[in-house]
């Protein structure tokens, strides 16, 4: 994950010791499923992922301990939560209980989501952090 100190100098995972200043695009990209790219930021116990979904990209059903609150804010999805299944345009927010089974599906069009996860997802730290490692030993 890259996080900015007071000297503006990427730093990885110092979330529980100080505030953040971030910007979307100097976080690290990863995919932990085919056609979604995340990008995230975390706090002790709270994180927040831009979710980008390609056109008629699937998330499979899931479930998971962590409660969620998302945002659609382009694009269109279809979404499944514990069997009700809502069409969400911009502007449409959701929250997940722990636990409960949810899935969906992007639009044409594909969407831009922002979720926040409480507490924050150990597995995608580590995506973020494999990514930010693989982007240190790319030659620019």
């Amino acid at each position: 994950m890259v996080l900015i100190d007071a000297n503006q100098t990427p730093a990885v995972d110092a979330r529980r010791q100080k505030p953040q200043w971030v910007h979307h695009d100097e976080l690290p990209a990863f995919s932990a499923v085919p056609g979604i790219t995340l990008r995230v930021v975390a706090g002790e116990r709270l994180m927040t992922a831009w979710i980008r979904m390609a056109s008629n990209t699937m998330l499979p059903v899931h479930d998971h301990h962590h409660e969620q609150l998302g945002v659609l804010v382009e694009g269109a999805l279809t979404l499944t939560i514990d069997g009700e299944t809502r069409s969400l345009q911009p502007g449409h927010a959701y929250t997940i209980p722990s636990h409960l089974p949810h899935g969906g599906r992007s639009g044409a069009e594909g969407c831009l989501l922002i979720e926040s996860f409480s507490p924050p997802r150990d597995d995608y730290l580590a995506h973020a952090e494999a990514a930010l490692a693989a982007s240190a030993e790319t030659p620019r």
